[in-house]
Order: structure tokens, then sequence, then C-alpha cells
């Protein structure tokens, strides 16, 4: 991502989902996942974090392993910055892992049944 030139950066293994959108500039680094319904606009969401069901991220850098709680949106630095940790037991914890291996699965099978 670091020195080449991009409108939108999506990484690997991140999770967009449904209705979400990302507008550009912007960057969604490796790991990360977007729930339902999320925006982000001129922004980057670093790795490993989370933006819960729509919540949002407008002109600012979210830090990595962070989560943006339902329904909030962040468009001042300092409450990006201020955003908490994910923790162990957190409810998206492992959310986009599991989607990633069954997207996975899922694309395995496709390419099965598409050589028979």
């Amino acid at each position: 991502m670091e020195g080449r030139p991009y409108s939108v950066y999506v990484g690997e293994r991140v999770s967009i989902a449904h209705q979400s959108q990302i507008h550009g500039p912007a960057a969604v680094c490796d790991d990360a996942f977007l729930a339902m319904q999320t925006l982000v606009f001129n922004a980057n969401v670093g790795k490993g974090s989370v933006l819960e069901p729509k919540s949002g991220a407008f002109g600012v850098d979210i830090p990595e392993n962070r989560y943006v709680p339902a329904g909030m949106m962040i468009t001042k630095q300092e409450d990006a910055d201020a955003l908490p940790e994910i923790f162990e037991g957190y409810f998206f914890e492992k959310t986009n892992r599991d989607v990633v291996s069954v997207n996975i699965e899922l694309a395995k099978g496709y390419r099965e049944k598409s050589e028979k």
C-alpha cells in the first residue's frame, strides 16, 4: 500500500458486509471487518479493526485493532485515537477470521463443482 497510488485500497482478508461503502480516498487494511451498513469516507481503517453495524469513519485514521461501536460516526482524529481496543471475548473478535474461512471454503466448493 505505501508508496503506491490508490483511490480505494482494500487489504488482504478484509470482509465488507452488506450495504457497506468505501469512498475514496480510503484504505481498509488487512484483516479488518466492516459490518453491515458501514461507511468509510476519506479515511483509513487500521489492520484488524472493526466497524460495527451502522458506524462510520470520516476523514480519520482508525488505529490498528480498535473498534467503532455500532451507530457511532467518527469524524475527529482525537475520537478515533480514543476508540477501545479489541479484547479477548469482544463480540466481533473472531468474526472476520470466520467469514474469511467460510468464503475460502465456498470458493473451493464452487471450483470443485465447476471442474466436474
